[in-house]
């Protein structure tokens, strides 16, 4: 049951993902509310594949898949966030703490999604997305290397909040109670005091 939500999940956040990678560099104004639907309508297709393609489970794959939660976040919370502006609520206040939640998420959310993802995969994966959209800017040189840098340091708390995500799943995987081990006890059953055997769990 956990692997299906798991699943369902990620082909929701990479489907909206990919739709709003593609859509900012292009500068296409498609209404950003269809792309969440896309994904889900896509999460519900998938539920019929009883498995992914081999392909997924390389490590680009991984790098690509952690680059198209970057953008579900923003495919899934821009329209909320335009919502609010619209309601009269000013979020510019809130603007650097917004971003650094949102770097959090990407990591939270890549490591709980993808299988087998490393905090280095879910900071390339940052890396990718946030670097190609920066491409289509057309920096000179010296924005190049400011902007490289920048990413840099601004991919940082998703690589943090991944690596903890990734440590606490662990400790929570060995904190499972192992079941004991079985061994055969003799047991005094029969009516005339004869002895049988049974087994029981535990020392």
């Amino acid at each position: 049951m956990r692997h299906n939500l798991r699943r369902f999940a990620l082909v929701a956040c990479t489907v909206t993902g990919a739709l709003t990678w593609l859509t900012i560099p292009a500068k296409l104004d498609f209404p950003r509310p269809t792309f969440a639907i896309a994904g889900l309508v896509a999460a519900i297709i998938s539920a019929i594949v009883p498995r992914s393609p081999p392909i997924f489970a390389t490590a680009f794959a991984r790098i690509a898949l952690a680059g198209c939660i970057v953008f579900a976040l923003i495919g899934f919370g821009g329209p909320v966030g335009r919502d609010l502006r619209n309601a009269g609520i000013d979020l510019a206040f809130l603007g650097g703490w917004i971003i650094l939640l949102w770097l959090i998420a990407i990591g939270v959310l890549a490591r709980l999604l993808i299988p087998g993802l490393t905090p280095s995969q879910a900071y390339a994966g940052t890396l990718l997305g946030l670097g190609s959209v920066a491409a289509f800017l057309e920096p000179s040189l010296a924005d190049i290397v400011t902007i490289g840098s920048c990413l840099v340091l601004a991919a940082i708390p998703t690589f943090l909040a991944a690596w903890v995500t990734d440590h606490l799943l662990r400790l929570a995987a060995t904190d499972e109670p192992a079941m004991p081990a079985a061994r055969v006890v003799r047991l005094d059953s029969s009516p005339e005091g004869g002895l049988g055997e049974g087994t029981s769990l535990g020392d």
